[in-house]
């Protein structure tokens, strides 16, 4: 299979930064996000790809609200997280330097100029190979779990489209790792059987589906992936009726009472 590229990209922006404010573990969910990511691609051809511009702004911004001895050490941990399998875009730059990329915002009716991060990514795509970006902000400023890229010139004969996949939160990433390996035909990412909601399920943020053809909510349970990999079922109103593997077929036995995400509905 080919090569995974992800790419990683750094909150940096004054309202990105506040978003995460003065708490710790905001910065630590970084590492750890990036860490359990790594994990999961053990034994997986892959390369994470960075803007060390965007590190070092997001690690200026971050000093402003919370620098100290605490800070340092997370940044001490992305740093070593990144240090392998990984490429630096300000020393490879895998873009077209004299192309233009813009990103379509259906919500604007407009056109923005990409950061460089989006640039390589969109290049990947046109190039055919296998990437996303995976935000590693609180927010998604696209707005969707895809990025549309116009690339354009003023010599080339025609724009070209590239669509890059956005992986919003640790679980959307492992999610798209998952389906990307293992090329099954049953997947959470098929949009016309799941529409991904913007509910976001416990401390390991994974993200929730609902299945457009009963109204059931589904997410994807990575934690057992060497013995257990399933995805957790719930109905219209929230309450948990089962397991399902990763054809997709739901196993009611195993409805455990206890669980549900009625809260989220609401």
């Amino acid at each position: 299979m080919a090569s995974l590229n992800i790419f990683l990209l750094f909150p940096e922006t004054s309202d990105e930064i506040v978003d995460l404010g003065e708490d710790i573990e905001q910065y630590r969910n970084i590492s750890r996000s990036i860490k359990i990511i790594k994990q999961q691609l053990y034994g997986t051809d892959y390369c994470f790809l960075y803007d060390s511009d965007n590190i070092q702004t997001f690690i200026r911004q971050a000093q402003i609200l919370l620098a100290g001895y605490l800070l340092d050490k997370v940044i001490h941990q992305i740093r070593i997280l990144i240090s392998s399998k990984s490429q630096d875009i300000r020393v490879t730059c895998p873009y077209r330097v004299d192309h233009q990329y813009h990103v379509w915002n259906i919500h604007t009716c407009q056109a923005a100029l990409s950061s460089d991060i989006i640039k390589a990514s969109a290049e990947k795509i046109h190039r055919s190979e296998i990437c996303a970006v995976f935000l590693l902000t609180k927010r998604n400023p696209f707005g969707r779990n895809v990025i549309p890229v116009v690339i354009d010139a003023l010599h080339a004969p025609q724009p070209e489209l590239s669509i890059v996949p956005v992986a919003e939160t640790m679980s959307d990433c492992v999610g798209w790792i998952r389906h990307i390996e293992q090329n099954r035909g049953f997947s959470l990412r098929n949009t016309l059987q799941f529409s991904p909601t913007n509910m976001i399920y416990g401390a390991s943020k994974q993200r929730i589906y609902k299945n457009l053809s009963d109204g059931s909510f589904w997410y994807y349970d990575y934690f057992h992936r060497e013995n257990h990999e399933h995805y957790e079922v719930f109905d219209v109103h929230g309450n948990h009726v089962g397991e399902a593997d990763m054809t997709g077929r739901v196993d009611t036995r195993k409805c455990d009472k206890t669980k549900r995400i009625s809260g989220l509905l609401n």
